[in-house]
């Protein structure tokens, strides 16, 4: 749930982005066309950057432009949010790596799950769900819920795949007890 609502507010202050640009527009006497081509070129980038860049994005420790996985428009929202924390430069790291997990997850979701990215994109999603956790950008039970549905893509045979799913939680501070029959 509060994974939904993060994407849901990210949504919200894409749109308001968009809303803005429009007013500007219209107060400033602007083209009205302006608002639309920026939209579509917003769109068509994230299709791009879906393609291109975001398969192999991996987790930043500094920034210091705008990664290449992340709209314009997107860029100025997350620097604008992190000019409002302290620190700036810590929060705008945290926020640009939530929203490259965020996209991961959502363009993973969209992928056949046979097909050989969207395996390496669950390794890789696998191995930042700790992390998330930590920064509480994802409670327990959503990093497992991820965890479980990630592994049952990657791991076949069951009882690999119910260790897998047992060392991936111990990751998160989950631990699944088995019970022998």
């Amino acid at each position: 749930m509060m994974y939904k609502n993060k994407i849901i507010a990210l949504l919200s202050i894409t749109a308001i982005m968009f809303i803005s640009v429009w007013i500007y527009s219209v107060v400033t006497k602007n083209d009205l066309a302006a608002p639309v081509t920026l939209q579509h070129t917003a769109v068509k980038d994230v299709a791009v950057i879906s393609n291109n860049t975001l398969l192999n994005a991996r987790p930043v420790v500094q920034v210091s432009q705008q990664p290449t996985y992340i709209t314009e428009i997107e860029w100025q929202v997350l620097q604008q949010i992190a000019q409002q924390k302290s620190p700036t430069e810590e929060a705008l790291v945290h926020l640009v790596n939530n929203l490259r997990f965020v996209k991961q997850v959502e363009l993973w979701h969209s992928l056949v799950k046979t097909n050989p990215e969207a395996q390496a994109l669950a390794e890789l999603l696998l191995t930042d769900i700790p992390t998330r956790v930590q920064q509480q950008d994802l409670d327990q039970q959503q990093a497992q819920q991820l965890q479980q549905e990630l592994i049952s893509i990657l791991t076949v045979d069951a009882n690999a795949r119910h260790q897998r799913i047992t060392t991936e939680a111990k990751r998160i501070g989950v631990t699944i007890e088995i019970e022998s029959h």
